[in-house]
């Protein structure tokens, strides 16, 4: 399942458009326009699955493989599809999505009419609207007055109007609630039990999971939780366990070898060849949109294709043989055909808290606590390191919305939404990161974070979204690159990976057994270049925009 690109630069090559269909296009216009007053927002209900318990490819012959031992699917949206709901389904509101209030509301479907005996085994509804407990009996002390959820976040399900991409807070299963009832001698469903997470950390391995809004639908994790006995005790038992957003859940197999990862808007370039396992399953599905250029030579590119072959758009597997593209390492300085990471002088401070360039420069020994949920960059260069030469390894495990700055140049201060983060050693991302949407007063406003790692990046298998500039050019104490200076994707089939922005590595290993639906192939990683560098580059990064080619058509 190794698919791999060798001395690789994934990269966002567009020609900016003056005006506001520029902007447009890089999601960075004017938010919807409030209606009226005393006229309701418009919400969009959308057609959305998820899927809890067995594989749901799994057949009924295999040992603890009967649909019937779990619970089945989620229907978002349950009115659209008869038989998968009851005969009451026009009395719940759908699961609706308003992205300028912020609500998350509805009820979704749990269960299934079909099972191996003929027999409907549904759960009931998924209330993304709970109302909150009235007494501290079964809280952790976190939330308190008439906000009494299980713990924090206090409060029910919101989507995230910066980002307009990650939901928060609580829903509820009401069907377990009232068993709960039964089971503690409580009322008005005032207990621990049916309360669904849909933003968390995972105790196992410290890394977060999270529901996302994406292309009308949802995507990722929530946690359906246990509950507390009538003896004290208490039961994991009581919950659902984990609830996949996924597109249904129903990915590949680990090990099917089916997984392929695509890029979009943009061009591809590797100095020792691409390889993927397998080629996507249709026609209609590709790997890039434009070029893919190699230094291989014959033979490079392995399973790699572009949407747009011929007319200028080409895939060439000797175009870097004779003019080999080199990345910035120690030997060379960090200068490249491609433009100069002069980290020297974006750390060195030479007046008060500043570097050359005028940005103020901060020195932090690790990423706990550095970024706030909504963090405004403001030109910053950020460098972590702990003092402990080669060999550190730096962990992002709370998500992040880069926001946009929110004056002009000459009227304020907040004005400059770029920063650099410089890593010395490995980086690991297990949480979401995003960027603010919102309108802009100036192009300089633009949130565009530029991430420089001097080991590896590992993003890891529960993190679903990813936006950034990344330069990985490894450890300056190799030099060569050979052992660092690499992109991994881990292992994970539980959904897609999408990065938003640019990528350069000496190797990628891009690991996830993603598929998506079945017959609807998607791809395991998505990358889509959002021209952020381009259009707002960091200071110290200027000369990118006048180094990075462009597509032959623009």
């Amino acid at each position: 399942m190794n698919r791999s690109i060798r001395y690789a630069l994934i990269a966002s090559f567009f020609a900016i458009a003056i005006g506001s269909f520029a902007l447009a296009q890089m999601g960075v216009g004017p938010p919807p326009a409030l209606p009226p007053a005393g006229d309701s927002l418009s919400t969009e209900p959308f057609n959305s699955w998820a899927w809890i318990g067995l594989s749901s490819d799994q057949q009924a012959t295999n040992p603890g493989g009967s649909i019937e031992s779990s619970p089945g699917f989620l229907q978002l949206n349950c009115n659209s599809i008869a038989g998968y709901c009851d005969s009451v389904s026009s009395l719940y509101p759908l699961v609706t999505v308003d992205l300028a209030l912020g609500e998350v509301n509805g009820y979704g479907w749990l269960g299934t009419d079909q099972t191996d005996s003929g027999i409907p085994h549904s759960i009931g509804w998924l209330n993304f609207d709970p109302e909150p407990l009235r007494t501290t009996t079964y809280t952790d002390g976190t939330c308190s007055g008439v906000n009494l959820y299980p713990s924090e976040p206090c409060y029910a399900a919101k989507i995230d109007t910066s980002n307009e991409q990650k939901i928060t807070g609580w829903a509820r299963i009401p069907s377990i609630a009232l068993a709960g009832d039964a089971e503690l001698g409580t009322t008005n469903m005032q207990n621990d039990w049916g309360w669904v997470l849909l933003n968390g950390t995972n105790s196992a391995d410290g890394q977060e999971y999270s529901v996302l809004y994406r292309d009308n639908a949802f995507d990722g994790w929530a946690w359906s939780g246990g509950g507390s006995l009538a003896d004290g005790s208490y039961s994991n038992a009581v919950g659902l366990g984990w609830i996949n957003f996924s597109n249904g859940g129903t990915g590949a197999t680990p090990g099917s070898g089916q997984a392929y990862f695509s890029t979009e808007r943009g061009d591809v370039y590797a100095g020792g060849g691409i390889r993927n396992a397998y080629s996507p399953s249709s026609l209609s599905e590709y790997n890039a949109t434009f070029m893919i250029l190699s230094g291989g030579g014959p033979g490079s590119i392995v399973n790699f294709n572009s949407e747009l072959l011929g007319d200028n758009n080409f895939v060439d597997e000797n175009y870097l043989t004779a003019d080999p593209l080199n990345l910035p390492d120690a030997d060379n300085n960090y200068q490249s055909e491609l433009g100069d990471l002069d980290i020297d002088r974006l750390t060195t401070v030479v007046s008060g808290t500043q570097n050359s360039y005028g940005n103020p420069v901060s020195t932090y020994g690790s990423l706990n606590g550095v970024f706030s949920s909504s963090y405004f960059l403001n030109g910053e260069v950020i460098l972590i390191d702990d003092g402990t030469g080669p060999g550190q390894v730096h962990t992002l495990n709370s998500s992040v919305t880069w926001m946009n700055g929110t004056s002009s140049i000459t009227t304020g201060n907040n004005f400059d939404g770029t920063g650099v983060i410089i890593v010395n050693g490995d980086l690991n991302i297990d949480a979401n990161t995003f960027y603010n949407n919102t309108a802009l007063v100036d192009l300089k406003n633009l949130a565009s974070v530029v991430w420089i790692i001097r080991g590896n990046l590992n993003i890891g298998p529960s993190v679903s979204n990813v936006v950034g500039s990344f330069f990985v050019i490894g450890d300056d104490s190799i030099g060569d690159g050979v052992s660092d200076g690499i992109i991994t994707t881990e292992a994970s089939n539980a959904s897609q990976l999408t990065i938003y922005g640019l990528l350069m590595a000496r190797q990628f290993l891009f690991l996830r057994t993603y598929e998506g639906l079945s017959g609807i192939d998607e791809p395991a990683e998505l990358i889509y270049y959002d021209s952020r560098i381009l259009a707002n580059p960091p200071s110290g990064l200027q000369d990118w925009t006048s180094t990075l080619p462009f597509p032959l058509n623009d």
